[in-house]
C-alpha cells in the first residue's frame, strides 16, 4: 500500500489530499464480486413475478441498497478514493471523494488544535498509520477527537504534513502531548 498526498498552503489554510493507491489485483477481485453481485440482482429482479409476490420487490431493494452501501462504495473508494482536509487556525473542515459523489464538506472548530498518530501496522519494516486531529475541551482541557483519517499513511509522510501544519502557528503545536493510541471508531 503506497498511500500518497499532495498538500498545498496558501498561509491561511491548508489543502490535504490524500489517495488511496490500493494494489491492482484487489482491485480486480473486488470489481469481480460487485459485478457478481450486480449480476445476480438484475435475474433476480428479472424472474420474479411481481403479481404473485409482491414482498419480493422489498427483498430486491433491500439487496440493492446492500450491493450499493457495502461492495460498490467499497469498490468506489479503492479505484478513485481521496480525502479532502482543509486546515487552518480556526477550524478543520473534510469530506472524502469517491469518484463519482463526493461527501458534504463538514467543518469542525477548535481553539487549540492538537495533532496526534494512530499507528496502524508495520509492513516491510515501514510503520503506517493515520493523523488524528484533537481540540481541547474550554472547561476542562480535555482532548476530544475532532476527525482521524482513514487513509493510511507512512510516519515519514505524516511528520512532513505535521510540520506543514505547525508553520499555521507563531507558538507552533505541543509535540509532547501524548495521544492515546486507541481508536474510538
Amino acid at each position: 500500500m503506497k498511500n500518497e498526498y499532495e498538500i498545498n498552503n496558501d498561509g491561511i489554510n491548508i489543502y490535504l489530499t490524500l489517495f488511496v493507491k490500493s494494489h491492482p489485483i484487489g482491485k480486480i477481485l473486488l470489481s469481480i464480486f460487485t459485478l457478481t453481485l450486480i449480476i445476480l440482482l438484475i435475474y433476480i429482479a428479472s424472474t420474479s413475478s411481481i403479481k404473485d409476490e409482491p414482498q419480493s420487490v422489498f427483498g430486491i431493494i433491500i439487496f440493492g441498497a446492500f450491493i450499493f452501501f457495502v461492495p460498490f462504495r467499497y469498490l468506489l473508494w479503492n479505484l478513485f478514493g481521496k480525502e479532502h482536509l482543509i486546515i487552518n487556525t480556526k477550524t478543520l473542515s473534510y469530506n472524502r471523494d469517491y469518484g463519482i459523489y463526493r461527501t458534504n464538506l463538514k467543518t469542525k472548530y477548535h481553539e487549540r488544535l492538537g495533532l496526534g498518530i494512530e499507528y496502524t501496522r508495520t509492513f516491510e519494516n515501514i510503520e503506517y498509520g493515520n493523523l488524528i486531529f484533537n481540540t481541547y475541551n474550554k472547561d476542562s482541557d480535555l482532548p476530544e477527537l475532532l476527525y482521524s483519517t482513514s487513509i493510511n499513511l507512512e510516519l515519514k509522510k505524516i511528520n512532513n504534513i505535521e510540520n506543514e501544519i505547525e508553520k499555521l502557528y507563531d507558538i507552533g503545536i505541543d509535540e509532547n502531548i501524548e495521544f492515546s493510541k486507541a481508536s474510538l471508531n
